[in-house]
């Protein structure tokens, strides 16, 4: 799960299932927070749209949480109706770690802890 404040994306717990009311445990999968920067469109866009409700997840669809399956195929049909060639939706991280690495001033290390990555090297590639 995520909570959004002044521009960034805190992951710090995750959800045992999809539904609205799945339990949510107070860490993630690998045991690590994630504090994820947003550019200004998506932070406008989460602020319009964020519960009230501090503990409703803040990306819901259809009555249920986003999943990685959920993510992946949406991500595929929004592709294929842009006639965008995209197969993996998981390219987005890695577009995300390649324009960040590109901006001026953006140390490595900061992008291998917004990735998660517990080893550089994983960033590197």
């Amino acid at each position: 799960m995520a909570c959004y404040r002044n521009g960034w994306l805190r992951v710090d717990r995750k959800c045992e299932g999809q539904g609205i009311d799945a339990p949510v445990v107070e860490r993630t999968k690998t045991g690590r927070i994630r504090e994820i920067p947003c550019d200004t469109r998506l932070s406008a866009w989460i602020e319009t749209r964020m519960p009230r409700d501090p503990g409703a997840p803040l990306f819901a669809f259809d009555g249920h949480r986003w999943s990685h399956a959920t993510l992946s195929d949406t991500w595929r049909r929004a592709c294929k109706a842009v006639g965008v060639r995209s197969k993996f939706y998981e390219g987005t991280k890695h577009t995300f770690a390649t324009d960040r690495l590109n901006q001026p001033g953006v140390r490595e290390e900061d992008v291998q802890a917004f990735l998660g990555h517990a080893d550089v090297r994983s960033t590197r590639i």
